[in-house]
């Protein structure tokens, strides 16, 4: 079970299958005004980067406001157990929001939320999207032992951008 118990109701006898069916039913719906929301795919994703966003299908009472929440799991109805969330403003269409600062090389989940004056509402399911690795990073080093005909020559590698990294050293007269 990933969710919230926000009732508990105690009967002197068993239930019938259409009665707890009923009380099912009523709980899987929204209070009448409340915001609908949907996410749409992630685009433009980058290693460290992606723009997210999701669409208001329904308003409800009052133009809700847009929460995205995300991280590298997958944080469910719960505001807390994301890792990070990013504002998109009032909205009552399709929204999008530029994330930054991302792991490369990494699955990534998200989910909107939306708030209005008579209730929140989060968009199901959580999508996920990947980043892809990297680039490698490197810092050529000084020359050493530098003679007539012949030196020291190399360079370190900073990052290897989440993959495996191969390295060739290019030498000359002119850069």
């Amino acid at each position: 079970f990933n969710g919230w118990i926000d009732e508990v109701a105690v009967y002197g006898t068993a239930l019938s299958a259409s009665r707890l069916l009923a009380h099912y039913t009523a709980a899987q719906t929204l209070p009448p005004g409340s915001p609908v929301i949907t996410n749409s795919p992630a685009t433009n994703v980058t290693a460290t980067g992606a723009r997210l966003g999701g669409t208001v299908t329904t308003p409800g009472s009052s133009t809700p406001a847009v929460t995205i929440y995300y991280g590298d799991n997958d944080g469910g109805a719960s505001t807390a157990s994301w890792d990070a969330s990013v504002s998109a403003g009032n909205q009552s269409g399709a929204f999008t929001v530029d994330v930054t600062g991302l792991a490369a090389n990494t699955q990534h989940y998200f989910r909107c939320n939306a708030v209005n004056t008579t209730g929140s509402a989060w968009a199901s399911p959580s999508l996920t999207f990947t980043t892809p690795a990297g680039p490698p990073a490197v810092v050529n080093l000084a020359a050493t032992n530098v003679l007539a005909t012949s030196a020291g020559i190399g360079a370190q590698v900073t990052s290897t951008g989440g993959s495996p990294t191969t390295v060739t050293l290019f030498y000359g007269p002119a850069d």
